[in-house]
């Protein structure tokens, strides 16, 4: 079963304290996948320990790059979505604005126009248009226009206080993001006499529906690119970088498939303990926990981080799959 591997961003360790770490410390006490991955260079003949070290040096770097290249990606996805539910936000404002009455409709101009002749345009001025709308909307709630254009910017939730999360979207957003919707509002309010509130959130959506989302692989990929970078060190140190299988362990990995997980997880998911937990004992644990536990809240399976291999065997072969075309 192929796992989905999801890093989170700021998990895996800062390339600073960690390089810093690797040349002051001896390998006893450095972390603890990085130990283990030490001990399977350590065991290979031939290979001088200078050689090992800029080995593991290499292999930390190029884990290094996975792993930031993927929390690109997640915050790249987190972005888009940002964007694309403010955009749809900013639009259902304008098109609550038009069909508003016309009491609502001077009331929004009232309290958003003022906002906008102010220079330059800046992104508080952009969440105070915002929390000006979300105030008008509130005083003329009866009006459907004004509920409609309400639920589209606040978020009410029981026992709790209500949330304008569209002002937090927008304040979360890209700082480029925030600029191009900055200078459109600036631009915009240079149109004095024709000026009207919707035009405002017009503009909003139009900045958000134009901006390029830049393409990262998906982490399989990123992740089998890893791999290939691990096998070109390998083979580089005289090493041979394989798969293996024993009919009578099924469990059983290689030792570049071992090593090539033990120094990912040592920056994305230090915490593991795939590599140095008894998964039997763990698994024996879980199945006591449960018994004590009531029915609708026990699990006995282990959770992804310490059951699933990062370097999985289709990732395995597919990072592989480039050194055997260049034989």
């Amino acid at each position: 079963m192929r796992r989905h591997v999801q890093l989170f961003y700021l998990a895996q360790a800062r390339r600073g304290p960690l390089g810093r770490r690797l040349n002051a410390k001896p390998p006893s006490e450095w972390p603890e996948h990085i130990q283990l991955a030490w001990a399977i260079l350590h065991d290979e003949p031939g290979l001088t320990e200078a050689r090992a070290f800029q080995l593991i040096s290499d292999s930390v770097t190029a884990a290094q790059n996975c792993a930031e290249t993927i929390n690109r990606r997640s915050r790249n996805i987190v972005q888009a979505n940002s964007r694309a539910k403010a955009r749809l936000a900013f639009k259902r404002v304008a098109n609550c604005y038009r069909r508003a009455s016309a009491r609502l409709r001077r009331h929004l101009d009232e309290a958003v126009l003022p906002l906008l002749a102010q220079d330059p345009v800046d992104s508080e001025v952009i969440e105070a248009i915002i929390e000006a709308t979300a105030a008008a909307f509130e005083v003329f709630s009866e009006e459907d226009a004004a509920a409609t254009g309400s639920r589209a910017m606040i978020v009410t939730v029981k026992s709790r206080e209500a949330n304008n999360w569209l002002k937090n979207s927008y304040a979360g957003l890209r700082a480029e993001t925030q600029g191009n919707c900055e200078a459109a509002l600036s631009k915009l309010g240079k149109k004095r006499k024709s000026l009207k509130a919707h035009m405002v959130f017009d503009a909003l959506a139009a900045c958000l529906k134009n901006e390029p989302t830049n393409h990262v692989p998906d982490p399989a990929t990123l992740i089998s690119s890893y791999v290939s970078a691990l096998a070109l060190l390998w083979k580089a140190a005289g090493l041979y970088p394989g798969r293996a299988y024993r009919e009578s362990d099924p469990s059983y990995k290689s030792k570049f498939q071992r090593y090539s997980d033990l120094i990912l997880t040592a920056v994305a998911e230090p915490w593991a303990q795939r590599h140095s937990g008894d998964l039997d004992h763990m698994r024996r644990r879980a199945y006591q926990a449960r018994a004590g536990m009531p029915p609708d809240k026990a699990s006995a399976a282990l959770p992804p981080s310490v059951a699933k291999w990062l370097i999985s065997e289709h990732i395995l072969r597919k990072g592989l799959r480039p050194q055997k075309q260049r034989r």
